[in-house]
């Protein structure tokens, strides 16, 4: 995991470019002054923005009035329908719909178990919302007011107080606080899984390269391989006993065209099961032959 800022944060919305960050200063005096940055993700770098391009990213067309309404922009989720229309959502529950025009036409407080449900994700006409004290994700329709569906929750751990999601390409990704995890749902059939886990198999990945810190989430996954490579390893190279990570020291680890990838000196190879988990774990055996 990368740090980007080092500064205190009210609020992070997307953008096609990356984040927009809504930055928070309290001043001398006391007084609270919120400023605006980007951070484009390609170019790996921020930039100054304003507020007009934080709340039309938020909020959509209808930005100017939908924000005079709420007054307190900052702490709620808000998603844009696929009618223009507009779920903004705070973490007490409180849950509004804005036509496409920015008018409010349903406002209410929405729970689960009597658990205030917060954040908002869209797909088609339902709307996700996740309820951190019942560790659960709950789908509900504005239509007929009802929540319909329930992941997680009661005595399962799919979900450990998660705080907020976000949908794209019908899969939701829950962020979990207790956990810190980044869980996602394929909506096409509602399976939960870890973020790494359904990465690495949507990419049909058969290897991956981690830095050290990332090692112990990788280790929860369960499609990773063991490596089965002879010789003694750093310890931290192994979980349960089982050798899994295969430390990078400083290589050219592979190259296409006339471009090579070389990774840093902390990073390590995790195997991934797949149709050609055998010729990359020969290739690292190969390349701990050569080292040796």
């Amino acid at each position: 995991m990368k740090k980007l800022m080092d500064i205190d944060i009210a609020d992070i919305i997307p953008f096609s470019k990356g984040i927009i960050v809504a930055r928070k200063d309290t001043l001398k005096s006391g007084e609270v002054r919120i400023s605006f940055i980007t951070y484009d993700v390609k170019l790996e770098r921020p930039s100054q923005s304003t507020k007009g391009a934080y709340l039309f990213n938020k909020f959509g067309d209808a930005y100017e009035k939908i924000s005079e309404q709420l007054g307190d922009y900052l702490s709620c989720d808000a998603v844009v329908l696929p009618n223009k229309h507009v779920a903004v959502a705070y973490k007490t529950g409180e849950l509004g719909l804005f036509d496409e025009n920015g008018t409010l036409y349903w406002t209410g407080d929405l729970q689960y178990r009597d658990c205030p449900v917060s954040g908002v994700a869209s797909e088609k006409k339902y709307l996700w919302c996740v309820v951190p004290d019942n560790n659960c994700v709950i789908r509900y329709s504005p239509i007929t007011e009802k929540i319909v569906l329930r992941i997680g929750g009661d005595s399962s751990t799919a979900f450990m107080h998660p705080i907020s999601l976000k949908n794209y390409n019908d899969v939701l990704y829950i962020c979990n606080h207790q956990s810190c995890k980044i869980r996602t749902i394929d909506l096409k059939n509602y399976t939960v899984s870890d973020y790494l886990d359904y990465l690495t198999s949507s990419k049909n990945s058969e290897v991956i390269f981690v830095k050290e810190s990332a090692l112990p989430h990788v280790y929860k996954m369960k499609n990773i391989v063991p490596l089965g490579i002879e010789g003694t390893f750093d310890e931290k190279c192994y979980s349960e006993g089982v050798l899994y990570a295969f430390p990078i020291k400083d290589q050219f680890v592979f190259e296409y065209e006339e471009s090579s990838i070389k990774l840093e000196e902390d990073s390590f190879a995790i195997l991934i099961d797949g149709d050609h988990t055998e010729v990359l774990r020969q290739y690292l055996t190969k390349l701990h032959t050569e080292e040796a």
